[in-house]
Parts: structure tokens; sequence; C-alpha cells
């Protein structure tokens, strides 16, 4: 009877993660994107479904031969090779091209979507627990990565599987798994780094057991980075290429490289400007207690330093249910996402390995000694790595969900074994009654974790619905518009509505000296009108070019302002344009 109650509430968890997963893909607007990252991959993908080619044709080629005007988003697409390129790696665009084919527009969320569900499942399966597949699903930016044309959540279900084969001591597989994870994100470099460090850290003595990782690593790895290579004359291709070009600029003095260590981790494991992007004096005084909790995390026993943990949590609480309160409270939502993506401060629920991550260093299972020093090596070594310099408007700590499953599974491992521990020792100083009221009290700690991490992501959520409305709305508004030509300084209007890059003739103007040659290029043509779009926050263009443009080619009527408060940045004045 039990078995099949069992059997019963595992199908029930599992139809709620696929149900659950798949909302973003049915309900948010068809094909639009979250960000221009997004964009940029669906640009790659149309490129290689009507072309065959992750070359990127100019969208206004018979006005501008020369791609003097080409939308390159500033840096987001290079000259290589005599072809315009996307510094973005092709392997995931061109993994959805057959949904994209299958289903239109809808499409391109379904292997985003089947990530994340797949790797909750999974997860659940692991843990034989598949609430804990939900948890991570929703406690965790897994469903909103899901919900974006991005490869972060395929990218955990090869993390997640990786781990679980080098745990099962399937060290070659494991290496094989992330090594191919690299055709999804360059984050595996440093996972594998990670998980040989925990290999190594969790069985010494059987150091040869790292080697047969990283040779497993570097069969599936060695050919892409070739690959690349020949491609792209760095191994790293365009994208690595360009981020490592940006951090291998060496500070001067030991101390310039030592604040940028800092500088790494207070961006990624603690920033979390929940109330105005710009930082705030009490900023620091609502992070102080995620300090707090490592520091007590340093206990040498899980029932060591009880106080000091439960003290550091309730700070920690209360931190969270201010930065919760003006996140909500946040009038620029969009813009709010890419100053909240310290780990610690926007998922509370690894707040039980923060508070017990040395009793897990150090236990006696092989298991909870790998998976920590996996955990401890990735957050030190990661965030001094990542960029400090073009961070842009992304949710959540996306550059550590593939080590979330890893995280989740000790925080509540940590938790565990915490409240048996002081279960034990209340039974031996207070008796059974005492022991037990406190065993129950301490659900509330995992309870509240979660209640704040639900929050926070149904936050993310909201922002990811308002966004990709705003998208689409505007990207129906320029459809709508009769004139093929848009004229534009917006870096990002391009990416943001991809499919009109193979619509519309874009002319990105980069400057007032491109703007002057704009009326006498279009005349050349045989065009007489174009659509204008401009940004009260964003310009490229000073108001005496402006003028100037205005003056050869005069607004037909007063443009029109296009509303988005929840991005923000898609705040637009749109005008139709005609040549004198």
């Amino acid at each position: 009877m039990r078995k099949r109650v069992r059997s019963r509430a595992t199908v029930l968890w599992c139809v709620a993660i696929v149900l659950l997963a798949a909302l973003p893909a049915l309900l948010l607007p068809a094909g639009a994107g979250w960000i221009t990252d997004n964009g940029n991959k669906y640009i790659i993908m149309r490129s290689l479904a009507e072309h065959g080619s992750t070359a990127i044709a100019a969208p206004a080629a018979e006005l501008d031969p020369e791609g003097k005007f080409f939308p390159d988003g500033g840096f987001h697409f290079r000259r290589f090779d005599g072809a315009m390129r996307s510094i973005y790696p092709e392997y995931f665009p061109a993994l959805s091209l057959p949904f994209y084919r299958l289903f239109g527009e809808r499409g391109v969320l379904v292997l985003p979507a089947l990530g994340a569900m797949a790797a909750a499942l999974l997860f659940g399966a692991w843990r034989r627990r598949m609430a804990a597949g939900l948890i991570l699903l929703a406690g965790t930016p897994l469903l909103f990565y899901g919900g974006t044309f991005w490869e972060m959540a395929p990218n955990v279900l090869f993390a997640l599987t990786a781990v679980m084969l080098a745990v099962r001591r399937k060290l070659f597989l494991a290496g094989l798994v992330l090594g191919a994870g690299l055709i999804l994100r360059e984050e595996m470099y440093f996972l594998a780094a990670a998980l040989g460090a925990g290999v190594l850290f969790a069985e010494p003595r059987r150091w040869r057991g790292v080697f047969r990782f990283g040779i497993g690593f570097l069969v599936a790895a060695l050919p892409l980075l070739f690959w690349q290579y020949h491609c792209y004359g760095h191994v790293l291709g365009l994208h690595g290429a360009l981020y490592y070009s940006h951090n291998r600029v060496a500070p001067p003095t030991v101390w310039e490289q030592l604040s940028g260590f800092f500088e790494g981790c207070y961006l990624y494991l603690l920033q979390f400007n929940a109330g105005a992007p710009e930082f705030r004096w009490y900023y620091p005084v609502l992070f102080f207690p995620m300090l707090l909790m490592a520091a007590a995390g340093a206990a040498p026993g899980f029932g060591a330093w009880r106080n000091f943990k439960h003290g550091a949590f309730a700070l920690a609480s209360a931190a969270w249910l201010v930065l919760v309160v003006m996140l909500w409270r946040n009038p620029a939502p969009a813009m709010a996402a890419g100053v909240t993506v310290g780990l610690f401060t926007g998922t509370p629920l690894m707040a039980g390995f923060l508070l017990n991550w040395r009793p897990l260093l150090l236990s006696a299972e092989r298991s909870s000694r790998l998976l920590a020093a996996l955990a401890v090596v990735y957050l030190l070594l990661t965030p001094p790595l990542l960029t400090r310099s073009d961070i842009g408007i992304i949710w959540g700590p996306r550059h550590f969900l593939c080590v979330m499953p890893v995280l989740l599974l000790l925080s509540f491992e940590g938790w565990r074994k915490q409240r048996n521990a002081e279960i034990q020792q209340l039974l031996a100083v207070e008796g059974p009654g005492r022991a037990v009221q406190c065993g129950r009290r301490f659900l509330l700690v995992p309870a509240l974790a979660l209640g704040f991490s639900l929050a926070i992501e149904l936050f993310g959520l909201r922002a990811l619905a308002g966004v990709t409305e705003e998208t689409a709305r505007l990207t129906g508004t320029l459809r709508a518009m009769k004139p093929e030509v848009v004229i534009s300084d917006l870096f990002f209007l391009p990416e943001q509505t991809p499919q009109l890059f193979f619509e519309k003739r874009w002319l990105f103007v980069k400057d007032d000296a491109s703007a002057a040659e704009l009326p006498a290029l279009l005349a050349r043509h045989g065009v007489r009108e174009a659509v204008l779009v401009l940004s009260p926050r964003f310009r490229n263009l000073s108001d005496e070019a402006l003028r100037r443009l205005l003056a050869s080619m005069p607004l037909t009527a007063p443009p029109e302002r296009f509303q988005a408060p929840v991005s923000g940045f898609l705040e637009l004045f749109i005008g139709k344009l005609r040549l004198q």
C-alpha cells in the first residue's frame, strides 16, 4: 500500500515538473526574447535556416553594401574573414533549428524548456524525491531560463549528469559529458576544474581517477577547440576570446589584482541592489548576514555553534524580507534584474550550504566531501574570472546555474544533519520532549528559505513576462509601419526584435558623421520614407545631428511614444520620416 501511494505521489510530482517547465514556452509571446543575447542567437538560427550559414547577411545590403550601417550591437557582431559573424557560438542555435522548423516561433523555446524539465526530473530521480526536482525548478532561476532562448537550462542537464557520474566513480564518462557541454557554455571549464578538485579531495589516494576524468574531458573538448581555432583563430571561439581579452589585462599592482578578486566576489556572490541600481549605504548592511552565515559554516561540526548559526540565519531572513519587499516595489523590474545577480543573496535556498560548508567538507561520506569541495572551488574560482564590465540585464546568478543542483543538495543535506545533531544534543541535555519540539521548529528554517527563493523567482518570471510582452508589442508596431527602412541609433533594437532583422532594412547610426550621410544615401536609392526610432535614455546622436537629419527628412507627424514600464529600456519614440 505504501509503495502504491509513493508511486502515485512520484507520478504527480513528475507531472507537476513537466507542466511547470512547459508553461513559459506555452504562455509567453512566441519568439519574443528577454534581452539582446536571445535575439542574437535567434539571428544566427534564422541565418542557418535561410542561408545555411552562420555568416550574417546585412539587413540593408542593397542600400549599404559596405556595411557602414550594419546593426552590430556595439560588439555583438564582428567582421571575420570577410563576413559578419556573431560573437556567440552557433551550436545552441543550430541545435534549436529543428524545433524552429517544426513549430515556428513557438519552437525556439522547446530546447530550453526540455532542458529545464529534464534537469529537474533527473535531480529528483537522483535524490529519490521528485519534490526535490520541483524545488530546483521553481526555487532557482532554472524555470526562468527554461523560458528564454538561451542555453543555460540545457547546460544544467550536462553538468548534473557529469556530477552524478563522478559520484558513481564513472570518471571518464563524467569528463566526456562535461567536455561535450562546452558546446553550450564556457562555465564547463570552471566546473571541470572544480569537479576534478572535488574528486581528488574526496579520495586523495585514488588520484589516477582525476587523470581518467581529464582524459574524458579532453576527448570531447579537443575536437571543439581545434574546430574553433580553425574557424576563428582562437581555441575559445569569438565569444570566449572576447571575454578572455577583457579579463587578461592584468592590473598593474598586486593590490589592484586583489581588489579585483574581491570585487568579483562581491558582484557575483552578494550584489542584490533590489531597491535602486546605484550603490546605497544600506546594501552592505543587508548583505552582511550572508557573510555571517559563511563564518558560522566554519563550525567544526553540524551541531557546533548552534546559537551562532541560528542567529546568522535570523539576520539573513530579516535581510531577505527587506530585499524581497524592495524588489517587488521596484518601479523598473527588468533594470533591477541586472544588479540582483548575487548567488547567496539571490538564492536563499543555498543558506544550508553556507551554514554547514566545513562539516560537509569533513563528512565521512565520500559523496558529501566530493560535492562540497566542488562547490567551494567553483565559488572561489569563478567570480574573479567573470567579466566585471559587461554584466548586462540578466537574471539571477546565471553563471552558477550549472552547480545549483549540487548546492541545493548540499544545502538540504547540511540542514538535515544540522537538525539531527541539534536533536541529539538536546536529547542528552533536556530530554526527548524539548528535542522533538526544537526539531519541529527547525523545519521553519528551510521553509523560510524556500519561501524567499520562490518570491524572488516569481519576481523574475513576472519581469520576463512583462519584457517579452513589450518586445512582442514593439515588434508588431514596427512591423505594421509601411516603410521598410528603419533608422535608429539604438544598439540593442535590432537584436531585441530579431524577426524584423529579416523583414526590415535596418540602418544603425553609430555617430553624427554617419547620420549626416543618410539623406544622400537614401536619395541615391530612391527611398523616400523611413521609420525613425529613438530613445529618451540611450543616444548615439547629438541633438544637433538629429536636428540636421530632421531638416532633410522631417517627421510626417508627431512621434508616437511607445510605453514599456516593465523593461524601461524599451521606452521609445517612433516616427515616420519623409525625404525632402
